[in-house]
Formats: structure tokens, C-alpha cells, sequence
């Protein structure tokens, strides 16, 4: 009798979260949770994983990782036990979907180019919440579009490239969502170790924002594992904030923090300015409405509490 009421229970939980989501779509608000590199299976992963669920609503329809997704070399076909490691029993109380991107680590990082990255994308069709359909893609949310890339660049040639950005463009100036965001794994500005983007990614990422005819509101990734917010200005008046959250299992040292990357009379770049930064395990809180994104980046505490370190609000114009 007490199985029977619990299966009643959990019925018209999935029913009340279905209406939810349901209102949610139509008056196009969103409630994501976000971080990047977490793919280790140790402990930090755990703890991030817990902090996801005190943070779930009724409302939250999706979580992002943002790279990195399986470490140390990736995934060698979808029978490989890490899946289930490192992402199926990790998130196993996270009952909504997954969109991923990948990173380096996915690729091999340097020490393979036998794509296993692909391996990622096939097990797409073999999971019920993983959601990787293409190296990059689109995903609608709400009154958000993800668009989700590949800037594992060094293992594409040019050509690769272009493609890559023809296809993303075209899906930019298609997009009628209020809110515009490009996911990527490596960093574009960012003070932690990996620093500012390579030459191919300036370039690649530079151009798409500034050649595309909607206006793009933020650049998230991971790769460096801290957290940064950083104002970004390009010219003809494009501005928009790197959003750095690569603290989904990876710890940086406390010390690991170079400013000079895009502040002070040595700057790399002098088109920056920092916001916030920590080098603490954690995850940023995605909501959105027609007129404005909230940010919200958490580290943990202890198991039951997390620490709330900084917000963003970004307004539409």
C-alpha cells in the first residue's frame, strides 16, 4: 500500500512539473544551472552534483556542462563505463536534461586523434538526459538560444572551421529568441591559468559576434576551473560578459589567478574589465525573462548549504 501511494505520489509530481514546464514555455522564462569541467567522478564532482539538487525548482528545465565532460582522455565508445561513472550515477537525482558541449579532455587532450569525441555524441541516442546531438548545435530554452560549438581547434583545420562558423551565423541571424548565448569550452577572456583565446578562436569568436545581425549577450565556457565574469567590448558598440564556469569537479589553487591577462599597464588585451572571480568548486544559476538574465554563482559550504558569491544581472536593450 505504501509503494502504491508513493507511485501515486511521483505521478502527480511528473504531472505538476510537465504543467509547470508547460506554463513556463508560454510565458518564456527559464531556470538553468551551469558549470563546466566536471566530468571526474571524485568527490568535488559529487559535491557540485549536490549543490544542483538543493538548487533545483519546479521550474528548472535543463543543466549545462560545459566541457570536459569525461576526464582524463575522454570516452572510447558508448559501452565505456565511465558514462555511468562519471555522469549517469553522479546526476542520477538530477531529473531533468542535460545539454553538453565538448572539451579538450573529450577530444583526448592531445593524446589521441582517434575520435573518441564522437563516442560523446553517439551516446546521445543511448541516455535518457544526455543531450550532445552534434559537435555543435542549437538549443532552444524558453526565451533563450544556446548555441553550443566546438572550439576544440586544435584538431580542426580551416575549412573545418568556417564551416563551423557559416553554420552558426546562419543559425544567430535565423534566431527570433530574446536572448542570445554562445557556449563554448575554451575561454575567450579569462584570468585564470589558460588565459585569453588562441589566434583561431579570437578570430572565429570576434567575427561571429560582430558580423552577426542579432545582438549576442554572453560568451559562457569553462576550461580555466574558476569562475569569472568579465565585460567584454568589441567595436561598432558590441559589448557583451564572458562568463567563465569551469568548477564543475576540477580545483584550481587559490593562488592561481592572473590578473595582467587583461588588467593593468602589461594587459594582454585592453578591451576588458573584471568582475568577479573565484577559484572555488561551484556552479552559476541561469534565469531568465523578456527584460532581463540573472546570474547567479554559488560555491559550496558543506553538504546541505552553499555560499551565493556573486550576481549578474544583464538587462535587454
Amino acid at each position: 500500500m505504501l509503494v502504491k501511494n508513493a507511485n501515486l505520489s511521483n505521478k502527480s509530481y511528473q504531472i505538476s512539473h510537465r504543467f509547470i514546464l508547460f506554463f513556463l514555455r508560454i510565458i518564456k522564462m527559464v531556470h538553468l544551472l551551469i558549470t563546466g569541467d566536471a566530468g571526474t567522478g571524485d568527490r568535488h564532482q559529487k559535491r557540485v552534483a549536490k549543490m544542483m539538487k538543493l538548487l533545483m525548482t519546479s521550474a528548472t528545465v535543463a543543466c549545462i556542462l560545459l566541457g570536459d565532460n569525461i576526464y582524463e582522455v575522454g570516452t572510447q565508445g558508448i559501452t565505456d563505463e565511465q558514462f555511468q561513472d562519471k555522469f549517469e550515477k553522479i546526476y542520477r537525482e538530477i531529473q531533468v536534461q542535460f545539454y553538453l558541449l565538448l572539451g579538450n579532455h573529450d577530444w583526448g587532450n592531445s593524446h589521441f586523434s582517434d575520435g573518441r569525441h564522437m563516442s560523446q555524441v553517439e551516446y546521445t541516442k543511448h541516455s535518457k538526459k544526455w543531450n550532445l546531438p552534434s559537435r555543435y548545435y542549437h538549443k532552444e530554452l524558453g526565451d533563450c538560444d544556446f548555441f553550443f560549438l566546438d572550439t576544440n581547434f586544435e584538431w580542426q583545420d580551416d575549412d573545418e572551421i568556417q564551416e563551423q562558423y557559416n553554420k552558426m551565423l546562419n543559425l544567430i541571424n535565423k534566431s527570433k529568441q530574446t536572448w542570445k548565448i554562445l557556449c563554448g569550452h575554451h575561454t575567450w577572456r579569462s584570468v585564470g591559468g589558460h588565459g585569453n583565446a588562441k589566434k583561431r578562436l579570437e578570430k572565429f569568436l570576434r567575427e561571429l559576434v560582430v558580423n552577426c545581425e542579432k545582438q549576442i549577450h554572453l560568451y559562457m565556457c569553462g576550461h580555466d576551473h574558476c569562475k569569472n565574469v568579465i565585460h567584454l567590448t568589441l567595436p561598432e558598440n558590441n559589448s557583451l560578459h564572458c562568463v567563465v564556469i569551469g568548477t564543475g569537479g576540477k580545483l584550481y589553487d587559490d593562488e592561481y589567478l592572473f590578473l595582467e591577462n587583461i588588467e593593468g599597464p602589461n594587459a594582454k588585451v585592453k578591451d576588458s574589465e573584471l568582475l568577479f572571480h573565484s577559484p572555488k568548486l561551484g556552479l552559476c544559476e541561469f534565469e531568465s525573462s523578456k527584460q532581463e538574465l540573472h546570474l547567479k554563482f554559488y560555491a559550496p559550504r558543506n553538504d546541505k548549504n552553499h555560499v551565493l558569491e556573486y550576481t549578474l544581472q544583464v538587462n535587454h536593450t
